[in-house]
């Protein structure tokens, strides 16, 4: 069950992005624990001391896995297509999307935030359509 109010322990998507590490840097200094699922290899991109699990977010087995290693009070996604070409937007922002609310439905974790954009009001691109497919 999740708590109410105070620290968290916050499991962390997409951390080394943009809105990724400005979400880590907030999350921090609220005094929350936070671990990031980080693509395998990719540790260097954040800074010194951050807890890591690196996995490859698109794999079930390896989802699985993140979400088995420790207890977590919410999760965050601020999962996006590096390249924003169609296969790789379904890839991330659906399916890894997908594998992360299913990771936190099985572990019981209450409460899962996705960072969308607006632009999916009126979705043209790929990625605007497989974040819409998501939040459906």
């Amino acid at each position: 069950m999740a708590k109410a109010r105070g620290k968290k322990k916050i499991l962390l998507f997409g951390a080394t992005g943009t809105i990724g590490r400005a979400v880590l840097a907030e999350r921090n200094s609220q005094g929350n624990k936070v671990v990031c699922v980080i693509r395998p290899g990719s540790a260097g991109e954040l800074s010194t001391g951050t807890l890591t699990v690196e996995a490859d977010v698109t794999d079930a087995d390896a989802m699985r896995a993140v979400f088995t290693k420790d207890t977590f009070d919410a999760v965050i996604s601020c999962m996006a297509s590096r390249s924003g070409a169609p296969a790789d937007t379904w890839a991330i922002d659906h399916h890894a999307n997908s594998l992360a609310l299913t990771g936190a439905k099985f572990a019981g974790i209450e409460q899962f935030i996705m960072l969308s954009a607006i632009c999916v009001q009126k979705p043209r691109l790929a990625f605007q359509h497989a974040k819409l497919a998501f939040e459906r």
